[in-house]
Parts: structure tokens; sequence; C-alpha cells
């Protein structure tokens, strides 16, 4: 069975459309095979940043739903960490899981245009920078020491440029610091 396939087979209508959407132009991603793209947002992005996200806020009136909130750096949020309007309205898991495909692809697109050098590493390494450029934006990838590191293949530089990301409104985030330990050893895991 072709790689596209076995990906698409293991994820929800919702997420496929949000993949088989994906109109990306971007040079970094163009040269990779898009099976390649879909397989690293499964295998590693989208349990990651699942586990620090989760389907937050669901209501015990309307468990299958789940109404926009405010995170812990003070953005609202929706589903599984997908920036929205106060007022956007209420969101199945499915709906929360093709935000986050969409929102993985984004970062990845981010991802691979600051730092081409990802492309040609291990894939646990793209995953670890792909999830921090989901949580925190391209912009603050783009303009990092953190992007710098990982453009000069510096990789215990990179995992301490990753652990300095924990601040939330001035302050540390238990959440935050987790998150970018999980990210630290999927990186190092590869070394």
């Amino acid at each position: 069975m072709p790689l596209n396939q076995r990906v698409l087979d293991g994820m929800g209508s919702g997420e496929v459309g949000a993949f088989a959407g994906n109109t990306s132009t971007d040079t970094a991603t163009r040269s990779l095979p898009s099976g390649v793209l879909c397989l690293l947002s499964i295998r590693y992005q989208r349990p990651l940043a699942k586990r620090f996200e989760g389907f937050h806020r669901v209501p015990k009136s309307d468990p299958g739903r789940a109404p926009p909130y405010v995170c812990p750096a003070g953005f609202w949020t929706i589903g599984y960490g997908h920036l929205c309007d106060p007022t956007h309205p209420p969101i199945a898991v499915a709906e929360g899981r093709a935000y986050l495909a969409r929102d993985l692809l984004t970062a990845l697109d981010a991802t691979l245009r600051f730092c081409l050098v990802l492309a040609t590493q291990p894939e646990g390494r793209l995953a670890a920078i792909v999830d921090f450029t989901c949580n925190l934006g391209a912009g603050r990838l783009q303009t990092s020491t953190l992007r710098r590191r990982v453009n000069q293949q510096d990789w215990i530089a990179v995992g301490q440029e990753l652990r300095r990301w924990v601040y939330g409104g001035e302050k540390v985030l238990p959440g935050l610091v987790s998150r970018r330990a999980a990210e630290v050893a999927l990186l190092l895991r590869n070394a």
C-alpha cells in the first residue's frame, strides 16, 4: 500500500480533508513527498501536541463539544490549542482534530522555511521543532536563537534553547516546562 494511503487510513475523515486540502507551494515542502509530511504529522507531532493541548474545556452538559477558552498564556483557544475568536462556536472532537492537522501543517511549512536543514535530519528533530512552532508560532521561531542553533546543527544547544521557552505572561508555566522537556527528549533521541 502506498505511504499516502497508509497515513490517510489512520486518520479520521476531518483530518483527511485537512491534509488533502493542503496546497502549499513552499519550496521546502515541495521537495518532500506529501506522504512523508503526513507521516511526520501523524507519528510524532500530533501525539505530542495532543498530549499537551488536550481537547479542552468540554462541559458536562455537552460532552462532545468544546467552547473557546483562555489558555494559560492569555490567548483565546479552542479544541487542541487552535487560536480563535472568543465568539467562536463550540466544536466537536473531529473539528478539533481537523484544526490540529491544519495547524501542524502550517507549523511544518514555517519550520522548513526557516530551518531547511531539518528536511535532511531524523524525523524526531523535525517533529520537535514543528511542535515548538505550532505551540509558539512561526514568528517566534523566525526571530529566535533557536533557529540559528538548528541551522548550525548544534543539537545540544538547540535543546538548551528549547528549555528557555517556558514563560507565559512573565511566569514559568509547568505545562510549557513539560512540553519543552518532551521536545528535547525527541530531539536528542536522534542525536
